[in-house]
């Protein structure tokens, strides 16, 4: 997906699904997870409600685990 056009979905406040970030643009990459987690979480339940998975040490259980968990206080969990 154009960077563009991620930044323009997430301005209007339309998350689609999941999105997987990677690639070698840390920059990039870190402030697009942080306008993302400051935009569309609530500071005081962001750590019920936000999951970091680290995709080289990921196991299958934990990441079923992060899916099937539920929000608290808030319409969607971010992980």
């Amino acid at each position: 997906m154009v960077i563009i056009l991620l930044y323009r979905e997430l301005y209007r406040g339309d998350i689609r699904g999941a999105y997987l970030f990677y690639g070698y643009e840390t920059l990039l990459l870190d402030n697009t997870l942080e306008y993302i987690i400051k935009k569309h979480t609530k500071k005081d339940f962001r750590s019920f409600n936000l999951s970091f998975l680290d995709g080289e040490n990921l196991t299958e259980n934990d990441l079923i685990s992060s899916c099937e968990t539920l929000p608290v206080f808030a319409e969607k969990e971010w992980w």
